[in-house]
């Protein structure tokens, strides 16, 4: 087995608190549990509603012209985004560190 790194120490440490997970904290695994790619996908999806109704909001605030398309694209790059940060940040980590707790 591994040993943890440097790295995971610190997206660990970050993850195990309860603020990155605040809105949806009823959605973290145990830690010797690890992520699946629904859970991404589902924490993917909240990001993207959460991004898009901040850009829809900006836009009323603004004045500015609500067009679908760029709604969607919008939508389709913050759900893009948010399973990359994710993977990157989270799941790495977290499994790793999950199949050194199961032995």
């Amino acid at each position: 087995m591994s040993p943890e790194t440097r790295a995971e120490r610190f997206f660990n440490g970050l993850w195990d608190r309860d603020w990155p997970w605040w809105p949806v904290r009823f959605l973290r695994p145990p830690r010797e549990r690890a992520a699946s790619v629904g859970l991404l996908f589902v924490l993917a999806v909240y990001s993207t509603v959460v991004a898009l109704t901040l850009v829809v909001a900006m836009c009323v605030a603004f004045g500015a012209a609500i067009e679908p398309r760029g709604v969607l694209m919008i939508g389709a790059g913050a759900f893009g985004f948010a399973l990359l940060l994710l993977w990157t940040t989270y799941a790495i980590w977290w499994n790793r560190r999950a199949r050194r707790l199961r032995g």
